[in-house]
């Protein structure tokens, strides 16, 4: 898994579940949020597991297409430094729903 903004991580399919994880670099952006004063101020992290609900044969082969998915997870945000004055550093986590249809 990788993003353009950053995030990197694994999505590992068995047995109809969809296990995700990624991590992503928390950045300080100027007051416009167009440019990042301050990189890597801390990480965010998900981990999620889903159920595939629909998927379709491609080809031949043994590959699949996961069409619908949903699960829970969680989304934890660690602040390591300081964006600006008075901030709480540590770590913050909250508990996720996620799902998705394939678009065509």
């Amino acid at each position: 898994v990788t993003a353009d903004e950053g995030a990197t991580g694994t999505a590992r399919v068995e047995n109809g579940v969809v296990m995700l994880s990624f991590t992503q670099p928390i950045n300080c952006y100027d007051e416009t949020m167009t440019t990042v004063v301050v990189p890597d101020i801390g990480v965010t992290t998900v981990q999620a597991s889903l159920v595939v609900l629909d998927a379709q044969p491609v080809g031949e082969g043994e590959t699949w297409v996961a069409n619908a998915f949903q699960g829970t997870g969680t989304l934890a945000a660690t602040l390591t430094t300081p964006c600006n004055a008075g901030e709480t550093l540590g770590t913050a986590t909250s508990t996720i729903a996620v799902s998705g249809t394939l678009a065509v």
